[in-house]
C-alpha cells in the first residue's frame, strides 16, 4: 500500500481537525472491492475506517475514498468545538476515550479533573484555593448543574480512592464503576451543554435595536 501511516482529517467523533494514525492491517473487502484500513484519533481515540482505491500504477498513491467512525459506547451530545478552553476540553477528551476502553475507574478521575480546569477557568481557585466543594458551590451555576458538579467530584473520588464509598438512598453500598463512570460523563456533558451551547445560541441570535445600543455602550467604555 502507498498511503502515509498518518492522516490529518476532521474526526467524525469529537469533530476536530487532527491526526490519525494507522491501528490495524489493510483488508481488502470484497462487497465494495475497496481497501480498508482502521485509523485512530491522536486527539480523542476515536476510531474510524478509511476506505481506498488501491492503484496499481508504480508510484501513484492511493486515493482516499471516505471514512466513516466505528461506533463509541459513549460520545458526547455538546459540539466539543465550542469548549474554548483546550485544557478542559482535552481532560474531557481522556475521559471520554478511557470511559470506551473500559478504564472506569480513569474514566471518573478525569472527568473530575476536567470539571477541576472549568472551576480554575472561571478564576475560583484564587477565592477558594484546594477546595473544589466551595468552588462549585460558589461558581454562580444553576442549582441544579452545581449539584451535577458535586456528583461529578463524588464520582472522581471514587476513582480515586479506594475507601471512598457511594451509597444508594437507603445506605447500601453501590459498586458499579461503569455505571458511575458512564454518569460522569452524562452529567459533565450536560454541563458543558448549558453552558456552552447555550451561550453560542445567544450569541448568534439576531440584536433588536436596544441590545444594538447597550453593546455600542460597553465597546464605547
Amino acid at each position: 500500500m502507498r498511503y502515509a501511516e498518518s492522516l490529518n482529517l476532521e474526526c467524525s467523533h469529537c469533530h476536530s481537525n487532527c491526526q490519525f494514525v494507522k491501528s490495524s492491517d489493510v483488508h481488502l473487502c470484497k462487497a465494495d472491492g475497496r481497501d480498508h484500513v482502521t485509523f485512530v484519533c491522536t486527539h480523542c481515540r476515536g476510531q474510524i475506517v478509511i476506505r481506498f482505491t488501491h492503484n496499481d500504477y508504480r508510484n501513484t498513491p492511493d486515493e482516499l475514498v471516505d471514512y466513516s467512525p466505528i461506533a463509541f459506547t459513549w460520545k458526547p451530545k455538546t459540539n466539543l468545538k465550542l469548549i474554548i478552553d483546550g485544557d478542559v476540553r482535552k481532560d474531557f477528551l481522556e475521559a471520554i476515550g478511557c470511559f470506551n476502553n473500559g478504564f472506569y475507574n480513569a474514566t471518573m478521575v478525569m472527568a473530575r479533573r476536567a470539571m477541576h480546569r472549568e472551576m480554575i477557568k472561571r478564576g475560583l481557585d484564587k477565592v477558594h484555593p484546594n477546595n473544589l466543594y466551595d468552588q462549585i458551590e460558589n461558581s454562580g451555576i444553576s442549582d441544579n448543574l452545581r449539584r451535577l458538579l458535586q456528583k461529578v467530584k463524588n464520582f472522581g473520588n471514587s476513582g480515586a480512592h479506594p475507601d471512598f464509598c457511594l451509597y444508594d438512598s437507603d445506605g447500601g453500598l453501590l459498586q458499579n464503576e461503569e455505571e458511575f463512570a458512564g454518569l460522569s460523563l452524562n452529567f459533565l456533558d450536560k454541563y458543558f451543554s448549558d453552558e456552552y451551547e447555550t451561550e453560542s445560541m445567544i450569541q448568534s441570535a439576531p440584536l433588536s435595536q436596544k441590545e444594538i445600543e447597550e453593546k455600542n455602550a460597553e465597546t464605547s467604555k
